[in-house]
């Protein structure tokens, strides 16, 4: 079976970034649009090449208490990290 929200985008119900938008609402997460965002070079400085592609992500930022925003496609797949 495929997804909602693939079904809904492919049906033309809802695009892409609609898409995300509500994803990002239900789940509590900030969406980060990437065409408007530069990634800081201190929190790509944190995080290995290795650990970003294995769980495909890209260090962001680094946040006040010091943990590191990761952007990726797959929020729901970062227990891991």
């Amino acid at each position: 079976g495929r997804r909602i929200g693939e079904i809904l985008v492919g049906e033309g119900l809802v695009d892409e970034h609609e898409l995300a938008q509500a994803l990002a609402e239900q789940f509590d997460i900030e969406l980060a649009d990437l065409r408007l965002v530069e990634p800081d070079r201190e929190a790509i400085g944190r995080v290995t090449e290795e650990l970003a592609r294995k769980h495909q992500v890209l260090p962001l930022r680094v946040e006040e208490d010091d943990r590191v925003s990761l952007v990726t496609g797959e929020p729901l797949g970062l227990d891991a990290i």
